[in-house]
């Protein structure tokens, strides 16, 4: 909302971002902008994940066996969470963080950062049904399995980008990175 606003007044985003940041009172103009704050636009989070499949991608041949290991035990957790949404949640998105972490191009992490703070989380489901977990969780091991047979850049973005396609999993609590 506020950079929608510096866009009207000819204004830098960073100009608001340092003013917003420098108030002492940032938490009420935060929750201000937030309670004002549209519904997410799908098109935001498909820019997200885009966004996301390309650093991830980028990073890959950075990631090492720890990383590796750290995203495969985020899998198995997963599949176990189909009672406790939240929870489920917070694994997928340890999965793409480790993923993101190996991402050597600052300037895209903190784009998606960026726009990132723009998306509002949707909803959590009271349930979700164990296949989709399944589903879910089968697509982070081939994305895993595609990073350690060093396949090639393009594949494992592809591979992201249709895994975001089909899970809303991920979007339904804010990137911190």
């Amino acid at each position: 909302m506020m950079h929608s606003q510096a866009r009207r007044v000819s204004c830098a985003r960073s100009a608001i971002d340092n003013a917003v940041g420098a108030n002492p009172h940032r938490h009420l103009v935060e929750d201000l902008v937030s309670t004002r704050a549209p519904a997410t636009d799908p098109c935001l989070i498909e820019t997200v994940a885009l966004l996301e499949a390309a650093a991830s991608a980028m990073g890959a041949t950075d990631l090492d066996t720890t990383g590796i290991g750290a995203a495969r035990a985020a899998g198995h957790e997963l599949r176990a969470c189909h009672d406790d949404p939240a929870t489920a949640t917070r694994w997928a998105r340890v999965f793409h963080q480790t993923l993101l972490d190996s991402c050597p191009n600052r300037h895209l992490l903190d784009l998606i950062e960026l726009e990132s703070r723009c998306t509002r989380p949707l909803p959590l489901p009271r349930y979700i049904d164990a296949d989709v977990l399944t589903r879910i969780a089968d697509d982070h091991e081939a994305i895993l399995d595609l990073i350690i047979a060093r396949a090639p850049h393009r594949e494992i973005e592809r591979a992201l980008r249709d895994h975001a396609s089909r899970s809303t999993l991920c979007c339904l609590v804010p990137v911190e990175l």
